[in-house]
């Protein structure tokens, strides 16, 4: 906090769910801070559905979350465990929009990740060609669709890459929602795990 020259700290998420089970020691110390008000509200990252239920039911402290989710990753929409988290009162953060970059992948690359990946890639290629909008804009709207969620995390390594993910957030398009949301459920609703998540990957 010092050398970040704040008060307080908004948010502090702890990086991996499996901290908790492993140290649940961490938890303490983190609502001792709390209480102490140097941390506003603690989070977790998490990766799966099952995570982000255990902590539903067993997990008073947290008031954030962070998932992974993206418009082929749709299995926090399936089970409607968006509505039960927003209804605890818990904000909810998303990660990884663009799969970790697997939205922009060649042919070659993706089929290395698994033999259907690039069935999905060229699905998602020709909507973008067909409806004019670009993969990102389209990836970034499809989450702002989702009324459950508070707020999205982008990388970007350069000042252009920021100026475009601004741009891609700002972006209107004529392609109305029930076409998007249709469109999605429709060819992304059954995707392998091998492919939604990225510690599957094999090495490529």
């Amino acid at each position: 906090m010092k050398r970040l020259n704040i008060p307080q700290i908004d948010y502090y998420f702890i990086h991996s769910f499996r901290d908790i089970i492993k140290h649940p020691g961490i938890i303490e110390t983190l609502k001792r801070h709390e209480e102490a008000g140097k941390i506003v509200k603690i989070g977790v990252s998490i990766y799966d559905v099952e995570e982000l239920e255990y902590i539903l039911d067993n997990l008073a402290f947290v008031n954030a979350v962070q998932i992974p989710f993206n418009l082929l990753d749709l299995r926090w929409i399936k089970q409607g465990i968006l509505s039960k988290t927003k209804d605890r009162g818990i904000e909810i953060f998303t990660r990884s929009i663009f799969l970790q970059g697997f939205l922009f992948l060649d042919k070659y690359t993706a089929i290395k990740i698994h033999h259907k990946s690039y069935s999905y890639l060229q699905l998602l290629k020709k909507f973008c060609s067909t409806n004019n909008i670009s993969i990102d804009a389209l990836a970034i709207t499809f989450v702002k669709l989702q009324k459950e969620i508070d707020y999205i995390i982008i990388g970007c390594e350069n000042r252009d890459q920021l100026i475009a993910n601004i741009n891609n957030f700002n972006t209107r398009n004529q392609l109305s929602e029930k076409e998007l949301l249709n469109f999605v459920i429709q060819n992304f609703s059954s995707i392998e795990k091998q492919i939604i998540d990225p510690r599957k990957w094999s090495k490529f």
